[in-house]
């Protein structure tokens, strides 16, 4: 390799895990097409899930403080991956109040 990867990150290579069941409904589907602008009409029935749908399935429910700048739980298995070379990207921060405003 061309030392992008740490020798951590390179070690989960080959892990399997037991599978696990979740059950989606059309809504879950439908939601998450729209939130990820993949408005295609079989997304949107809700009988085919849109690609990357079942990365977040199984991911811990925590706080929003517990959360990495990229969204990821703590508890992610790529909590540890860091570039070794920086690349320019923007960030997005949104702040909303209790009552829905404020949005910003």
């Amino acid at each position: 390799m061309s030392g992008l990867l740490s020798e951590d990150v390179l070690s989960h290579i080959g892990n399997q895990s037991e599978p696990r069941r979740e059950i989606v409904t059309r809504r879950d589907i439908r939601k998450y097409a729209i939130a990820t602008d993949n408005r295609q009409s079989k997304y949107l029935d809700g009988d085919v899930a849109p690609p990357l749908f079942h990365l977040h399935l199984f991911w811990d429910v925590v706080p929003l403080n517990e959360l990495s700048p990229m969204a990821y739980p703590s508890t992610h298995c790529c909590r540890s991956f860091r570039w070794k070379k920086r690349w320019p990207a923007g960030s997005i921060s949104a702040t909303t109040s209790r009552f829905g405003q404020g949005i910003g």
